[in-house]
């Protein structure tokens, strides 16, 4: 049956039975997506009273968001739609239930502050990881629900519905925390997300349009590994802003770089891609303690009259070692094989440590 519309129609996808699922659907979930994120900020500073666990809750949420776009995007296309929305939201729904749990009076009384806090943090990581899939599945079914010459106005009631959910849910937590408290607040986001569930259940199933997807994992994998060092910095720096490197940082320094060494050398000789990743990750965080502890170094040992200079000679070698290290690399790639080059620099970087180590000790005394 087709549907009768004309172009000043603004209800003409609203009138799409499946359409109206999705969008009601969508409105509860965006409101609860909202409403939690605001409960979350408020609730880790009532337990940690530091405003920067605020921005820790929302750099929890985004990094997996935003780290698994491209890998979610190629699995949207090659599934079933309505399933992977149905998956993803029932998943999110058993993180809010144990965030429910954490903010119980049992989980109040029997388990430590420091565990909750933590867990918190872990859950709201999963939770991105669950958005990754689900907001770009609301964009590809409402193209695949609305015909093409109502597709205009799907996406107007698409971006609508958003915004009016987010607007709504972030305003009404406000008033469910003083109300009910932070429990009862989280049971209404349960709630909500529940009912959204229903309104996907009721969607037709939507499977791939391309049947065979030649797509190259190599990219995907290559987007994995080349972030697997700034995602270990990351993890570095906010696990030194919360836990300050107090004593022996000349040794830490040190391991830190004869680790960066190692971490080289079993990505260059591993043949399993989470192998690979691991180490990369694992030179992430190691390299930046070297960062902290060597950029803490320089400011607090060098004096006022002669920061300028030291400042300028230290940033030499920082702007120019990316560029000088790419051209290392691939001058020893060509004569030495892409394996061996990489093992080469590993061991010259443990080698510099170790000859570091027993020749100037006053490095490794160093300590701020």
């Amino acid at each position: 049956m087709k549907l009768q519309r004309s172009n000043t129609d603004a209800f003409v996808a609203m009138r799409i039975p499946e359409f109206r699922h999705l969008m009601f659907g969508r409105f509860l979930f965006i409101m609860a997506l909202r409403m939690l994120g605001a409960l979350t900020g408020y609730w880790m500073y009532e337990l940690t009273n530091n405003p920067l666990a605020i921005g820790l809750v929302g750099l929890a949420e985004v990094v997996p968001s935003v780290g698994l776009s491209l890998r979610a995007g190629y699995k949207i296309d090659i599934s079933e739609k309505r399933k992977l929305l149905m998956t993803a939201v029932s998943l999110y729904i058993t993180a809010v239930i144990s965030l429910c749990f954490l903010s119980s009076s049992y989980a109040l009384e029997n388990i430590p502050k420091k565990i909750v806090v933590s867990t918190i943090y872990i859950v709201i990581f999963f939770t991105g990881i669950f958005r990754a899939y689900t907001g770009p599945t609301f964009g590809t079914l409402v193209a695949n629900i609305v015909p093409k010459d109502s597709l205009q106005n799907g996406i107007s009631w698409n971006q609508s519905t958003w915004l009016t959910a987010s607007v709504i849910g972030h305003a009404v937590v406000g008033f469910l925390i003083a109300g009910i408290g932070i429990h009862g607040a989280l049971i209404v986001i349960v709630t909500l997300v529940f009912t959204g569930l229903y309104c996907f259940y009721l969607l037709k199933q939507h499977p791939p349009i391309i049947k065979n997807i030649h797509l190259s994992a190599w990219p995907i994998g290559f987007g994995w590994l080349n972030a697997a060092t700034d995602l270990g910095a990351i993890i570095c720096i906010l696990t030194i802003m919360r836990y300050p490197l107090k004593n022996q940082q000349g040794k830490k320094l040190l391991f830190a770089i004869a680790g960066f060494g190692l971490c080289m050398i079993v990505f260059a000789v591993s043949k399993v891609f989470w192998l690979s990743f691991v180490a990369l990750l694992f030179s992430g965080i190691l390299d930046g303690v070297s960062v902290v502890v060597r950029g803490t170094i320089v400011q607090l040992k060098t004096p006022n009259e002669m920061r300028g200079r030291v400042m300028s000679v230290s940033s030499m070698f920082i702007n120019s070692s990316n560029e000088l290290g790419q051209f290392e690399s691939g001058v020893a790639a060509r004569y030495m094989g892409n394996v061996a080059s990489v093992i080469f620099g590993g061991c010259v970087t443990v080698a510099v440590a170790a000859f570091t180590w027993f020749k100037v000790p006053s490095i490794k005394k160093m300590k701020y």
